[in-house]
């Protein structure tokens, strides 16, 4: 889903 996939975008770059 979407969602899914924000919210591991949002991990990725927090992860910056």
């Amino acid at each position: 889903t979407d969602l899914r996939i924000g919210f591991e975008v949002t991990m990725y770059f927090a992860s910056r």
